[in-house]
């Protein structure tokens, strides 16, 4: 989908928004996953950065949004910023790094189908 032919980047956050408890607990459930204490975190497809913030809080480390979508991205950059926060506007191929010689942990927050 190509955010930036709709209006859905004006909506995005009220539309799949968490309570602060939800997101504490998807943070906890992250956490514990985590096989290691990450000083970087690359935030692939960060949309809005509803998730940049909280991650980059929560593990006190440096996260790099990606995103290629203009319109998303111009959300997140309204966004307060707690210093160790980066977006760039890029498709995911761009991801810094070398991402085949580092940890990885895929997080994907979409419901799984219904049935």
């Amino acid at each position: 989908m190509n955010y930036d032919e709709t209006t859905i980047a004006t909506t995005y956050d009220t539309a799949r928004g968490h309570t602060r408890g939800v997101m504490r607990q998807w943070l906890d459930l992250v956490a514990e996953q985590m096989p290691f204490a990450p000083q970087l975190i690359v935030d692939v497809g960060c949309g809005t950065g509803r998730f940049s913030e909280p991650l980059a809080d929560r593990f006190a480390a440096k996260v790099i949004g990606i995103e290629p979508s203009q319109r998303m991205l111009a959300v997140a950059l309204t966004k307060p910023a707690n210093g160790r926060v980066e977006f760039r506007l890029a498709p995911a191929e761009s991801c810094p790094g070398r991402p085949q010689r580092r940890p990885r942990l895929h997080v994907d927050d979409t419901p799984p189908p219904a049935g």
